[in-house]
């Protein structure tokens, strides 16, 4: 049913994304907020902030590297290319998900079944890192083995995806490999740096700059998905629509009212350059200005040597 509704969806986004480029980064932004939902919804445990954390996390790095890889390796112009942008970005934010809380889930777990031997190692004199650093390596590791297990096998046990999308489309299988490089090892930066990034916000979150653990901070977290995180969910949605909405029209204002000043000024320019035209001309003796009701009137001579008549 999903990918059904894709389908139908995609096929306009395609369409008017080539040449509107807030149409694709829009749809990107609900994908990033739908895969923070999912992520949230998977660890064992909670924390204060920890939705713009997973946000952050999910959004900042993975979209980066999608930036950089549509624009520097595969050079597509222009950069916010429907065609390339949506599947790219759908591919590192389903495995950034994945890692961010299978990483979440492993260090508040640890935080929260270890925080006597964190205590002790913070009472003999360790800083806040290294009295965490074994629990933020686990976690970091466990996010990242089932993308590493992958690696491991790729092309010998099973021919990934973009690689038999690419050979049934008619290219070659040297071309087809070269692609799924770059997949996966877009797939392992953005992974790992994603997953970096949270378990650091929620170790700064939990644990204090002097090594103090406040356990009371990491609760266990209700299974059941509630209207009330959907309706939460819907309003965040709201909100970025909103934002992107006022955005793109104050900019488009600002251009009109920029090419409304331009044209303005272009006025005021030729009709001063007009006025002293009229003025050179009547010093230099070619014709006479007579002012009119504010306004001057300029009677060129038709040949040299007539007499002037003033009007």
């Amino acid at each position: 049913m999903q990918l059904l509704l894709l389908g139908q969806i995609l096929g306009p986004i395609f369409q008017y994304g080539h040449s509107h480029w807030w149409v694709p980064v829009l749809y990107i932004k609900a994908m990033t907020l739908i895969a923070t939902q999912a992520a949230l919804s998977r660890p064992k445990y909670e924390y204060p902030k920890m939705f713009f954390h997973f946000f952050f996390g999910i959004s900042f790095v993975p979209l980066i590297v999608t930036l950089f890889i549509v624009t520097f390796v595969l050079r597509v112009r222009p950069w916010w290319e429907p065609q390339y942008s949506i599947p790219l970005a759908g591919m590192i934010l389903n495995n950034a998900l994945t890692g961010v809380s299978l990483g979440a889930n492993s260090l508040l777990t640890d935080l929260r079944d270890n925080s006597d031997r964190i205590e002790v190692l913070v009472a003999m004199g360790a800083s806040r890192w290294e009295a965490c650093r074994g629990v933020l390596s686990t976690a970091i590791v466990t996010a990242n083995t089932p993308t590493i297990n992958t690696l491991t096998v790729v092309g010998l046990v099973s021919i990934p995806g973009m690689m038999t999308g690419q050979i049934i489309g008619g290219n070659s299988p040297e071309a087809a490999a070269g692609y799924q490089l770059v997949a996966m090892f877009m797939i392992l930066c953005a992974n790992s740096f994603s997953v970096f990034v949270v378990c650091y916000l929620a170790l700064c979150a939990v644990v204090s700059p002097d090594g103090r653990l406040s356990t009371d901070k990491i609760s266990k977290r209700s299974s059941a998905f509630t209207w009330t995180r959907l309706l939460a969910l819907l309003q965040r949605l709201k909100s970025n629509v909103a934002w992107a909405c006022s955005t793109c029209c104050g900019a488009f204002s600002e251009g009109e009212a920029e090419r409304e000043s331009a044209s303005a000024a272009r006025g005021r320019v030729s009709r001063r350059g007009g006025r002293e035209g009229v003025r050179r001309s009547g010093r230099r003796g070619v014709g006479v200005g007579v002012g009119n009701g504010g306004s001057e009137i300029t009677q060129p001579l038709a040949r040299r040597g007539e007499p002037l008549g003033i009007v």
